[in-house]
């Protein structure tokens, strides 16, 4: 005997199925539609705001999702909540999927970033031709992260927005490991021991992915002893001081510590390490190589300082020794 249906039981089936699911769409569309009319009745600004936040991560495909983005942006602009407005564009911007939505996020953020009219054209331009090399959001990622340090009052938000878009640029399919460098190397400058770890995920990632960078093994090396130091400076300034006496010994495997103020970063380290005569000599050598080192870098001049009165005492003049031991080791 025939196991199967008859075809005209299959039909209804399907039929069923479909009216069933039909049906179940149609009601989650009302009912998220008559949740979305029910904000404008809310009478409490702030209430009306938490509301719409809800709505938005309740909802992150609904047809009203850009009514209720303005929304909530009208009201922070009310309020004159700069930051929060900032910090939710960011964020929904990463979240949203519909070109249409993307394309107003961007709008909107492009005149948050920019300064004045030659900044938004800048901004435009670099918009269109990182959306032509690179996938969404990766593309206006890139755009944004350099901007992302300025455009925040608030340290915490605007740490959680470097975060946020930090976790879209580290990838396996970015392979830019100047522009991973310089994000670096922009993290540090705002001098928040918070971003020290975001900074080392950029360079381990920029590490990772100068093995397929087609360049010259010169080159190559070059770049592993820039990121390496760079990373035994940052384990420094995390009182790490036998992991950055471990990677700056990494660093002298593709290149020379009288580079980049090797020397110091390694005489610091070993001087902490319990080696402090021989990172002593390290430090001043350093000094000799680069005569402005401690002049350019407050955290160059401090190490230097340190270790001066630690060896020479406190008796002397730190700037006239150097002054002095510079010009008879010329």
């Amino acid at each position: 005997m025939n196991s199967q249906y008859p075809p005209v039981l299959k039909q209804i089936s399907f039929l069923l199925i479909l009216v069933i699911v039909t049906g179940l769409t149609t009601c989650s569309h009302r009912h998220e539609h008559e949740q979305f009319q029910a904000l404008s009745t809310i009478d409490s600004d702030s209430s009306r705001l938490q509301a719409t936040l809800d709505f938005l991560r309740q909802y992150p495909e609904s047809d009203s999702l850009q009514p209720a983005i303005e929304s909530a942006l009208a009201l922070w602009n009310k309020y004159g909540q700069s930051d929060e407005k900032c910090f939710f564009t960011l964020k929904q911007r990463l979240m949203v999927h519909s070109p249409e939505i993307r394309n107003y996020l961007d709008s909107l953020l492009i005149n948050i970033l920019a300064t004045d009219s030659a900044g938004i054209r800048q901004l435009n331009h670099q918009k269109k031709i990182y959306q032509e090399i690179y996938p969404d959001p990766l593309g206006i990622a890139l755009v944004v992260f350099p901007y992302l340090s300025t455009c925040f009052q608030s340290d915490s938000l605007r740490n959680r927005s470097l975060e946020n878009y930090a976790d879209v640029i580290i990838r396996p399919d970015y392979h830019q490991v100047d522009t991973l460098k310089q994000f670096s190397d922009q993290i540090l400058s705002l001098h928040d021991q918070r971003l020290i770890p975001l900074s080392n995920r950029f360079l381990i990632h920029g590490i990772r992915q100068n093995r397929y960078l087609a360049i010259s093994d010169s080159a190559r090396n070059q770049t592993y002893y820039t990121l390496y130091t760079a990373l035994a400076w940052n384990a420094y300034r995390q009182q790490r001081y036998s992991y950055a006496l471990n990677l700056i010994s990494q660093a002298s495997k593709y290149g020379n510590p009288d580079n980049q103020n090797g020397n110091i970063i390694l005489g610091a380290a070993q001087a902490q390490c319990g080696e402090l005569n021989a990172g002593w000599a390290r430090i001043l050598r350093g000094l000799i190589l680069n005569p402005e080192a401690e002049k350019k870098s407050p955290e160059i001049n401090q190490i230097y300082t340190e270790m001066f009165r630690k060896i020479r005492g406190s008796h002397e003049n730190p700037v006239r020794f150097l002054s002095q031991y510079r010009r008879s080791h010329r």
